[in-house]
């Protein structure tokens, strides 16, 4: 009965392994993950004012994206109609192979 479970250990480690090669990034490379409120869903993201993806439903009250991006310095942008944008520079660092960004965007106001 051993080798049954062995096998199907094996095969589950495999897989794992081939799903984690299959997902992680290069050296040069970064996954960027970026959350905000639920007003951030359907909100775009731009990196270095090149358009990059759409906030998407995370959870009941959440939004979220990510992207895989080369390490170092890039301006990230979002917006969404109604709201001021947001915006934040950031620099990863060599070493790093994740970067979390919290997006809180404000409805704009108009003047009287």
């Amino acid at each position: 009965m051993k080798r049954p479970v062995q096998l199907v250990s094996s095969v589950l480690a495999v897989v794992g392994l081939v799903a984690f090669l299959s997902f992680a990034c290069s050296a040069d490379e970064f996954t960027l993950e970026i959350f905000g409120h639920k007003e951030a869903v359907g909100a775009q993201v731009f990196v270095n004012e090149k358009f990059a993806g759409t906030m998407k439903e995370f959870g009941n009250d959440r939004a979220h994206l990510a992207l895989g991006l080369p390490k170092g310095t890039l301006a990230i942008e979002v917006q969404k109609e109604g709201y001021d944008s947001y915006k934040e520079v950031v620099t990863v660092r060599p070493d790093e192979s994740e970067h979390f960004v919290s997006v809180t965007l404000s409805p704009k106001t108009t003047g009287k």
